[in-house]
Parts: C-alpha cells; sequence; structure tokens
C-alpha cells in the first residue's frame, strides 16, 4: 500500500477545456434585412395612415352632399309652392277678366233678367190665364223687379 501511497501520485485525468460560448445575437439584424423590415414598417403604417385620410374624405364628402342635397330639396318646395301660388293669381285674374269681358260685350244681365222673366211667366201663366185658359183668374199686375231679381238669384 505504501507503493500504491507513493510518491509519485498520478495526477487526475484533465479534460480538455470546453471552446467558449459565442455570444447571442441580441441586436437587431443589420443589412437588407433591417431594411427590409424598416421598409416594411414604414408601408404598414403609411397604408394605415392614407385609410384614414380616405375615410375621413368620404365621410366630409358624404356629408356635405347630404346637406347639400336638404337644402336643395327645401329650396325647390319653395319654389314649387310659389309657382303654384303665381299660377292660381295669374288664372284667377285671367278668368276674372274674361268674364268682365263677356259681361261687357255681350250684355249678359239683360239676358240673365228676360230668362228669369220668362221662367217666371211660365210658371205662373196658368194664375193669370185661369183653368180655362181665358183669364179671370188672378188679375194681371206687372211683376216687380225685386221678385224677378230674387228669382234670379235662386236658379
Amino acid at each position: 500500500m505504501a507503493a500504491c501511497m507513493g510518491t509519485n501520485p498520478v495526477p487526475p485525468p484533465t479534460t480538455p477545456p470546453l471552446p467558449p460560448v459565442p455570444p447571442q445575437a441580441t441586436t437587431a439584424p443589420l443589412g437588407a434585412e433591417a431594411e427590409y423590415k424598416s421598409l416594411l414598417s414604414l408601408f404598414k403604417n403609411l397604408v394605415w395612415i392614407s385609410g384614414i385620410g380616405l375615410s375621413v374624405i368620404t365621410l366630409a364628402a358624404s356629408g356635405l352632399v347630404a346637406i347639400g342635397s336638404y337644402f336643395f330639396w327645401a329650396n325647390m318646395r319653395d319654389v314649387r309652392q310659389d309657382a303654384k301660388e303665381q299660377a292660381e293669381r295669374v288664372a284667377k285674374d285671367e278668368s276674372q277678366k274674361r268674364v268682365t269681358q263677356a259681361f261687357d260685350e255681350k250684355n249678359i244681365q239683360a239676358m240673365i233678367l228676360k230668362a228669369a222673366q220668362e221662367k217666371v211667366v211660365r210658371h205662373y201663366a196658368p194664375c193669370f190665364l185661369g183653368p180655362s185658359g181665358r183669364g179671370n183668374a188672378c188679375q194681371w199686375q206687372p211683376l216687380p223687379q225685386s221678385f224677378v231679381q230674387g228669382v234670379v238669384q235662386r236658379s
């Protein structure tokens, strides 16, 4: 045993040292890949901003069209009402002119009075002539003008 414990001890087996571990890439890649990712991010942002801008412009234009349509409709309603009133006024004035002209030209008033007198005479003729047709049923008296006018107004 003593020999085993000798002065020359056996050195423990040695293991070779491990190679150093390469450092992990913790920073962004450099070069073309970094440029690509940067451009892609920029493009995404531009698409979003453009979409939002177009949406705002579209909404504003739609609002303006809606407001313009409302005012146009309200204005056209007023124009139609004014045109209707003016047409009615012109038609009334023209008809009054024509009636006045007809009364002046043809002396319609005299024709109406004559027709009323004939109607009254036909209605009351049996009273004047009597049942035999020879008279004596009533005494003849000219009809008062107020009576004839009343008959004209009722007919």
